[in-house]
């Protein structure tokens, strides 16, 4: 597949660039920016994953990632650079935990902690999935594509995010019906990709990437479940942590799909969780995202 530009700006985004100072609390610290001609707040899966790289940075080569736990703290400027600092929490014989605090001008806006272990044996089993192999001619372009699917259910088609061009694909296996005010709930199965090949199989920027796509669509379907898109006028749906499971090594520049359910909603807020499934039928990684969830009277 021929990369496109925003694809190569996710790459160039995560390769952080090294400040260069220790502290005496062994905290490491990177500098970092954000798409260009972003005007909305940070998207939160850039920090959730820029912190995973920086985290990693600080540890040996032969550890891969296997969770993280992220709060959002304050709303992120695009125009402003981010200085990721690393701190050592314990170095085991087998795992590894970094914290990284997010800053911009002093002001903390994220706070992530990370998990890093050696690729170790052990038992296998996971949760029966719906097995999916290249044999059964599955091809995921060609299902519904999610920003229109999104677009075609919306009260503010004037909303700037269908403009924005993103790195990643998204469509919807057997998408609900995009009526306007329709109630979506249950499993829903979207497929994600990347619009380019990463070069080499680094497990840490592939779990980053895998990171960043799996903040795209779980806000979303805490407002879906009661029958409202995100962007319609008067919702609010922001991101207020993050949690993610990296069960083994994944390239993240196929196709995964990316099952996703609504678990609760009250009190102001949504529990959504999600997991990553290989087109064999392999679950490689899950997530959560707990976000604000309001609704216009």
């Amino acid at each position: 597949m021929e990369s496109s530009p925003e694809f190569e700006e996710l790459l160039d985004l995560l390769d952080l660039q090294p400040n260069g100072l220790n502290d005496p609390n062994d905290r490491r610290s990177f500098r970092g920016g954000s798409p260009k001609g972003r005007t909305r707040a940070l998207f939160g899966g850039q920090l959730v994953a820029q912190a995973l790289m920086a985290a990693g940075r600080t540890t040996p080569q032969d550890r891969v990632p296997h969770s993280l736990h992220a709060y959002f703290l304050r709303p992120g400027d695009p125009t402003k650079v981010l200085e990721f600092a690393v701190e050592a929490i314990r170095d085991g014989r087998n795992y590894h935990h970094r914290q990284v605090v997010v800053t911009q001008e002093g002001r903390e806006i994220f706070r992530q902690l990370a998990g890093f272990t050696v690729d170790q044996p052990g038992p296998h089993y996971q949760a029966l999935t719906a097995q999916h192999a290249d044999a059964d001619g599955v091809d995921p372009a060609g299902f519904t594509d999610y920003i229109g699917w999104t677009m075609a259910g919306t009260d503010n088609p004037d909303h700037p995010w269908p403009s924005e061009t993103t790195a990643i694909e998204v469509t919807f296996e057997q998408a609900p019906p995009a009526d306007r005010g329709g109630v979506v709930t249950g499993l829903l199965r979207m497929w994600m990709r990347l619009r380019g090949s990463v070069p080499g199989s680094d497990p840490l920027l592939h779990g980053a990437l895998l990171a960043w796509m799996s903040d795209k669509t779980l806000a979303d379907l805490a407002i879906l479940c009661h029958g409202r898109r995100w962007l319609d006028t008067g919702v609010t749906s922001v991101s207020l942590d993050h949690s993610m499971w990296f069960h083994e090594p994944v390239r993240a520049d196929g196709w995964l799909r990316f099952d996703q359910q609504v678990d609760h909603t009250a009190g102001g807020r949504g529990l959504v969780r999600g997991r990553f499934v290989t087109p064999d039928g392999r679950q490689v990684a899950a997530a959560a995202q707990e976000a604000v969830v309001g609704l216009p009277d």
